[in-house]
């Protein structure tokens, strides 16, 4: 099937085309951390899912490529918010409070 994947830094994303869909990928910096996101939309079923919420590092490269694919990565969300693992990965609840943290040393509230 036709796909695309993305890679960034040790990570990569296999997601696969619809006929009518969106994927965007995103880098923000926000109180000093750079953060990296990859979500999508397929009109036609109007679903909305994440498939990464992440720290980007320094040096980390972000490569994507159309070609064919033969597995594709799980979303983490889904068009409910909810996510579909067990529970939000850790890695999600520390980014969370490594942005609070900075934006309340910011204000000087700590």
């Amino acid at each position: 099937m036709k796909g695309f994947e993305i890679k960034f830094g040790n990570n990569t994303l296999r997601i696969a085309e619809d006929e009518q869909m969106t994927i965007s990928v995103m880098v923000e910096k926000i109180y000093g951390q750079l953060n990296f996101h990859c979500s999508g939309y397929i009109v036609n079923k109007n679903l909305h899912f994440s498939w990464y919420h992440g720290n980007l590092k320094s040096g980390d490269e972000i490569v994507i490529e159309r070609k064919e694919i033969e597995e594709t990565s799980m979303p983490i969300i889904n068009s409910e918010g909810q996510y579909l693992t067990a529970e939000e990965p850790e890695e999600n609840k520390l980014k969370n409070f490594s942005v609070l943290e900075n934006y309340l040393k910011e204000k000087g509230l700590i």
